[in-house]
């Protein structure tokens, strides 16, 4: 496991998607639990024993706080009888501390972070910042329906700026995400190395004037209608509603908060949502990593007007 593991880092690691995506979390979460994933290194997967996986699996697969959700033909009599033996199941020794997640500061001047990648004919870019823990029906969520026509879907303004009057690259998109400690939003394509520069000017472009005059009345109805519809199709499945029932318990949501959540987006005004992006997507507030070949893209880069860092990213 551990060969086989680090021959998958050894590959990953090549990959300039992984590349951006480890820089991102060095420049946003620097000196954190965040700062990069949590597939290790080829050093710390070296340096694992049996012994170590042993005395983890001992500390850490217990039954203290745990749940279990069960979905399926099938009735509480029946779930009960049939998981009776977990309750012989025992903890062998005292719970797990809290694993310490480390002080969060967010880079305070906008940079362009690039990260060399000698000849490669394209560039991924990507706009960062810190964003806002999860929430399920509160600014989180109110701020990932404003995304939507932004960055969130097909027809966003940034897709249909960089791909389809532009012809810069295949897609780009931007997401509102949060876990229970904090949040990222992110803005991102994968381009032509000759467009890099001018792919950022256009993100630059669309968030700002987004920020400033928000949303038209055509394309609230618009998110309305497609979000609606995703979300009709969410939780049909068992293996869906599994998945809701534990978001439920992980993060202690309402029973309801599903109807909560649908009654918000087919009441929530123009106004909430334009505050939301002149909140969240001020372009200025954004880190902006770049993995190409500098060599190429400094010159254009610098037209920007934007500082440069050359960053290594940590393997």
């Amino acid at each position: 496991i551990k060969n086989q593991s680090i021959q998958n880092l050894v590959y990953s690691h090549q990959q300039p998607s992984w590349l951006a995506s480890q820089a991102t979390k060095q420049v946003l979460y620097k000196d954190t639990l965040f700062s990069r994933d949590g597939d290790g290194s080829i050093t710390s997967i070296n340096g694992l024993t049996l012994k170590d996986i042993q005395q983890f699996y001992n500390t850490h697969y217990i039954p203290d706080g745990s749940n279990v959700v069960v979905v399926g033909d099938i009735d509480t009599t029946q779930t009960k009888q049939s998981l009776e033996f977990l309750q012989r199941w025992k903890s062998k020794g005292q719970s797990p501390e809290m694993i310490t997640i480390g002080n969060i500061n967010e880079p305070k001047t906008q940079r362009i972070y690039l990260v060399d990648q000698p000849n490669a004919p394209q560039s991924i870019v990507r706009l960062a910042r810190i964003g806002m823990p999860y929430d399920a029906t509160g600014p989180m969520y109110l701020t990932q329906l404003s995304n939507y026509n932004l960055g969130g879907n097909f027809n966003s303004r940034i897709n249909q700026n960089l791909r389809e009057d532009k012809g810069y690259t295949y897609g780009a998109s931007g997401g509102v995400y949060g876990t229970k400690e904090t949040g990222l939003v992110l803005f991102s394509a994968q381009v032509r190395a000759d467009a890099t520069a001018a792919s950022i000017h256009e993100f630059i472009q669309e968030m700002e004037n987004y920020s400033e005059k928000g949303m038209t009345d055509d394309e609230l109805n618009f998110m309305r209608q497609a979000v609606g519809q995703q979300d009709a199709l969410k939780y049909e499945t068992p293996s869906q509603k599994a998945g809701l029932l534990s978001s439920i318990l992980e993060y202690s949501l309402p029973d309801d908060y599903i109807v909560k959540k649908t009654q918000i987006l087919q009441t929530v005004d123009k106004l909430t949502l334009d505050n939301a992006a002149k909140l969240w997507f001020q372009p200025q507030d954004y880190q902006i990593i770049v993995v190409g070949d500098a060599k190429r893209l400094t010159p254009e880069l610098k037209k920007l007007g934007i500082p440069i860092q050359p960053l290594e990213v940590k393997r």
